[in-house]
């Protein structure tokens, strides 16, 4: 009945509860319902409304997570490729012949990159790899072997530890520069997580916004 409290505090004309609005509660939970219903109730609205927002979230979750799982494999085939034709298929157990080596690296906010934070990374990286790999012997493995089995967060870190040429090497193929690649794939691995874990997409804020290009960027709407 507490429950049912809160949502009678929202401005939803026909909110009894009735036992079809109650079960629907109960399934979805109440704060998920009073996080779609909030927008809505600004305005006046009826239980109907806000379950049909709830449903188009879900349909939106869908069609968005169907086009990130393809811009996914693409990624994860440039970057992987690259670096396999460049430094052979063991390359991640060698980084140090494709990372950044000194100065500042803003992607992963160190001040300077030195010789033991680059020996840090390859062991995280090498860790991460045999976890994923659920091999015995994953060292024997090339790179385009197991990169099946890497996550785009993983992915995406990758690319920040490359050294500035391959980072701008690797975002030329897409036509834009590394700040942009980087700001679009931090932008589509939030929106992955979202869609995964059912989160309110519709209704999601970004703090930082990815970088638009100026070619394209009169045809969006903000």
């Amino acid at each position: 009945m507490v429950q049912s409290d809160l949502i009678k505090k929202l401005n939803i004309n026909d909110f009894g509860p009735t036992k079809k609005q109650q079960t629907i509660i109960d399934h979805l939970g109440t704060y998920r319902f009073i996080s779609y219903a909030t927008p809505l109730c600004r305005f006046g609205c009826t239980f109907q409304d806000v379950h049909d927002r709830i449903r188009l979230d879900k349909k939106l979750r869908q069609a968005v997570f169907s086009i990130i799982q393809e811009l996914e494999i693409d990624l994860n085939t440039k970057i992987t490729s690259h670096l396999v034709e460049k430094y052979g298929p063991l390359c991640y157990q060698d980084i140090f012949s494709w990372c950044q080596t000194d100065g500042p690296n803003k992607y992963l906010k160190y001040d300077a990159v030195d010789r033991k934070i680059i020996e840090q990374e390859q062991k995280q990286l090498i860790n991460t790899i045999t976890y994923l790999s659920k091999s015995d012997k994953p060292e024997n493995q090339s790179l385009l072997e197991l990169s099946q089995h890497i996550s785009l967060g993983e992915l995406i870190h990758i690319y920040k530890l490359m050294s500035k040429r391959n980072r701008k090497e690797i975002a030329s193929i897409y036509d834009c520069s590394a700040n942009e690649l980087i700001s679009w794939m931090d932008c589509i691995a939030l929106y992955r997580n979202c869609c995964c874990h059912n989160g309110n997409l519709i209704d999601i804020k970004i703090e930082t916004r990815p970088v638009t290009p100026q070619s394209y960027s009169k045809y969006l709407f903000r």
